[in-house]
């Protein structure tokens, strides 16, 4: 049986940097088919192969070389595929290089195998994760011929994912016709942080990410899409359409959104809550339109928009509520009581300690507007605030004016949250405030109309202060 040996083999761009090098390659032939003009090769074998696409370059000539019809290319195909046959392939080792913006990447393929040119298997490493595929796409004669779908099965394993794309392919030049079915398990989130490039760290959670895709690279349709996390109690339900996937990506869909009742919304810290909004999304940023948000008896609605050019990320937000208790949307556990303080802070206000996500405040920066027209603030107060909020966000330190109409009176104030200090200071100032509304009231405050009232002080240290004039 004829073999052919090929040693040193190397492909190199104008700067002389090697693009492909393939240092041995062995190739087994078949000596009959070659009478008939045909070459059946039995198998190709590849001890390594190195290539840096990041190096490749681009063809900026004005001129460019006449194109052929599709009925003559597909003719070249077929008579192509009629000369040529490869039945086995195996590589054991594959470098792969290329850019991710800025930064150069590296993808290893481990041994890489087809049989019969249509079932293959291999180990893919990238970014200290290790992947292990396996699946068909076809005979090689079927790839050569164009034909008008190519089938696609894939099965992909991970410590904490499998995932299962099936469907085909048309078109292969210019995936013009696309019919995939994904579907994926992930038993813990958290173990994806090195490879999203996102801290998930906290996620110790599961989530399946499932979908039917139809269209081409200009308009590709996501039916029957549902993203779920920790056993379903957070479900993500829409059908995402995602256009110019070839040159500037976007994505459109209207989003519904539930958070039911479980572990997961303790962990997250939000009661049950139901959303939908229209969204919109590029490389360069994303917009939430006609958001609704409901959780038992507050809503909100509105519009957020999200920079994702600047850095950090730059948020912009105009919400309105018709009605909002926070104790419908954040869960909070029980709170122990504190059985004495102190002797010198006796006569301070004691205030619990919460724990906050202080790191997110470097995260982005914020510009926005809440509107609440009912917000209850206790069970000792009859009367409903009527807010308006300002607040803006940079470089770690939030800051927002509040205004608000309450005991038939106003009450004006700020509220400064800052990452490097981990404290929330108050400074509130009311006016012509109705006390006797409060309930129980004060037997020197029982006739009182108008009262004034001024606070300031910090959650941090776990005290404040009040004082009334």
């Amino acid at each position: 049986i004829p073999t052919i040996q090929i040693s040193d083999f190397k492909i190199a761009n104008s700067k002389n940097h090697v693009i492909l090098l393939i240092p041995n390659m062995e190739a087994t032939i078949e000596l009959a088919p070659l009478f008939k003009k045909q070459v059946n090769i039995q198998k190709i074998n590849v001890s390594s192969v190195d290539m840096d696409i990041s190096e490749l370059e681009q063809n900026n000539s004005s001129e460019k070389a006449p194109s052929k019809s599709p009925e003559a290319m597909k003719a070249q195909k077929t008579e192509l595929s009629k000369l040529l046959w490869v039945e086995d392939v195996h590589v054991d080792k594959l470098s792969l290089r290329f850019k991710n913006g800025q930064a150069k990447e590296s993808l290893i393929v481990n041994n890489f195998a087809i049989k019969n040119m249509a079932n293959f298997n291999m180990q893919l490493e990238y970014l200290k994760n290790v992947f292990n595929v396996e699946g068909s796409f076809g005979t090689l004669t079927e790839l050569l011929s164009n034909p008008e779908f190519l089938p696609i099965d894939l099965r992909i394993k991970q410590k904490s994912m499998n995932a299962t794309l099936r469907g085909q392919i048309g078109q292969l030049s210019d995936m013009s016709k696309i019919r995939l079915d994904f579907d994926a398990k992930i038993t813990k989130l958290s173990d994806l942080t090195p490879l999203l490039k996102v801290n998930l760290k906290n996620m110790n959670y599961d989530a399946n990410l499932r979908f039917s895709a139809e269209g081409d690279l200009n308009k590709l349709t996501l039916k029957k899409f549902n993203l779920s996390f920790g056993q379903n109690t957070l479900n993500l339900t829409g059908t995402p359409i995602l256009t110019n996937l070839s040159s500037k990506p976007e994505l459109t869909m209207t989003l519904s959104t539930i958070l039911e009742s479980g572990t997961l919304n303790k962990k997250l810290g939000l009661n049950p809550f139901e959303l939908t909004t229209s969204l919109k999304a590029s490389k360069n940023e994303i917009k939430l339109d006609k958001l609704a948000y409901l959780a038992h008896k507050s809503d909100l609605s509105g519009t957020i928009l999200i920079n994702l050019i600047k850095a950090p990320i730059e948020i912009q937000a105009n919400l309105n509520s018709t009605y909002l208790d926070l104790k419908d949307v954040l869960y909070r556990e029980e709170i122990k009581q504190v059985s004495s303080l102190p002797a010198q802070d006796e006569k301070k206000k004691f205030i619990p300690q919460y724990k906050l996500p202080w790191d997110i405040l470097s995260k982005f920066s914020l510009n926005g507007q809440i509107q609440i027209a009912k917000c209850p603030l206790s069970q000792s107060i009859s009367d409903y605030a009527t807010i308006n909020m300002k607040p803006t966000l940079s470089q770690g330190v939030l800051t927002s004016p509040v205004q608000m109409r309450l005991l038939s009176g106003t009450v004006n104030s700020i509220v400064r949250l800052s990452q490097k200090e981990k404290s929330i200071q108050f400074k509130l100032e009311g006016k012509n405030l109705s006390l006797n509304k409060i309930s129980p009231v004060n037997k020197e405050l029982k006739d009182a109309k108008y009262y004034g009232l001024e606070y300031a002080g910090t959650i941090g240290t776990a005290y404040g202060w009040i004082l009334a004039t």
